[in-house]
C-alpha cells in the first residue's frame, strides 16, 4: 500500500482503507485520519501513484472531529511513495488541535506537480519562475493548541519545490485546559534534493514557545542562490498561516536555514549549495539554544 498505518503495538492494520472514485484512485485512513490527496492520474491504488500526504483533522468524511482535542493521530507510516502536489509533498496540519505523534516517512520521492489548480508561487517565492512547483517538500505545522512529537523523515529526495522544509510552532488558537502545545523530537536523515526559490528552510517557534530537539543528518540541498540581502527585521507573524510564505515577502536573512525560537538543533553532515553567488549566510539563528554541528 502507498500509505501504511500501524497500530500502537507496531503491527499493520488489516483494514482496507482504499476506494476508487471514478478513474481517480484515492486512499484514506480513517483511524489515523491520514488523507491521500490525489493530484495526478498515474497508476492505481497499490502501485506507485502520485499523492500528497497530509495529516490533519479536516477531511470530507469527518469534519465534526476537526476541533476534537481528544482525537489524536499516532503511529503512522508513509513508505515507498512518489509524492507530488502544488502545495506540500508531506504535511502535518494545517488544522492542529489534538496530538500528533510517532510519524515515520521513509523511502519517498517528492516530485514536481503536473498541475496547479490554485497557487501562483512565482508571485510569492523569489526565484521561482515555473507555475508548476510545489510549496515545500515537507511542512510540519502545530498552530492550534495541539502538539507534535517524534517525527522522522528519512531517505527522501525532492525536486520541483520552492523550499525544502517548513516547521512552525504557533498559537493561532488557545491551548485547551489540561493540554500542552509543543513541537519536539523531529529528525530528517538522508534528505536530499533541489529547490527553486530563494526562501530558505524555516524552523520557527514564537516567543515563549520553542521548537525543541531537531536533528538534521546527511542533508544535501541545492538552492538557486542570489537572494536579496537586507537588515530589515523579520516579523513574528503570530497570527499568520503557517508555511514557507508566512512572512509575506520579507526577505529572510539566510539561504539555507532560518531558525528562530528553537531549543536544541543538531546539524550533522548538512550541506546547502547555492547554484549562483549568494551573499547571505547559510544559517541565521535568533533565540536559538543548544545548536551543535555545522551546516556549510
Amino acid at each position: 500500500m502507498l500509505f501504511v498505518p500501524t497500530s500502537a503495538d507496531g503491527t499493520s492494520s488489516n483494514k482496507d482503507n482504499s476506494y476508487t472514485k471514478g478513474s481517480i484512485p484515492q486512499v484514506f485512513f480513517y483511524v489515523n485520519k491520514l488523507a491521500g490527496e490525489r493530484v495526478e492520474k498515474t497508476g492505481s491504488v497499490g502501485s506507485a501513484c502520485k499523492y500528497a500526504a497530509k495529516l490533519n483533522w479536516k477531511t470530507s468524511f469527518d469534519r465534526a472531529r476537526e476541533s476534537d482535542i481528544d482525537f489524536a493521530i499516532s503511529n503512522v507510516v508513509v513508505r515507498n511513495c512518489r509524492l507530488a502536489s502544488c502545495c506540500n509533498g508531506f504535511k502535518v496540519g494545517t488544522g492542529s488541535w489534538a496530538p500528533v505523534k510517532d510519524i515515520l516517512v521513509e523511502n519517498c520521492r517528492v516530485e514536481r506537480p503536473r498541475g496547479n489548480w490554485r497557487f501562483r508561487w512565482f508571485d510569492e517565492f523569489p526565484g521561482v519562475t515555473n507555475r508548476l512547483v510545489g510549496e515545500s517538500a515537507v511542512t510540519l505545522g502545530t498552530v492550534d493548541g495541539g502538539s507534535l512529537e517524534n517525527v522522522t523523515v528519512r531517505n527522501m529526495t525532492f525536486s520541483g519545490v520552492a523550499t525544502p522544509i517548513s516547521i512552525r510552532l504557533n498559537r493561532r488558537q488557545p491551548c485547551r485546559p489540561g493540554h500542552e502545545t509543543y513541537s519536539r523530537n523531529i529528525r530528517f536523515e538522508n534528505f536530499r534534493g533541489t529547490c527553486e526559490g530563494t526562501v530558505p528552510s524555516q524552523i520557527t517557534g514564537i516567543p515563549g514557545m520553542m521548537v525543541r530537539n531537531v536533528v538534521l543528518k546527511d542533508v544535501e540541498i541545492s538552492c538557486p542562490g542570489g537572494g536579496a540581502v537586507t537588515d530589515d527585521p523579520v516579523p513574528e507573524r503570530l497570527d499568520g498561516y503557517p508555511g514557507p510564505t508566512m512572512f509575506e515577502g520579507h526577505t529572510l536573512p539566510a539561504y539555507g536555514f532560518f531558525l528562530r525560537h528553537v531549543d536544541g538543533i543538531a546539524f550533522d553532515n548538512v550541506t546547502v549549495r547555492p547554484r549562483t553567488s549568494e551573499r547571505r549566510p547559510v544559517v541565521h539563528a535568533e533565540d536559538v539554544k543548544g545548536m551543535s554541528g555545522d551546516c556549510r
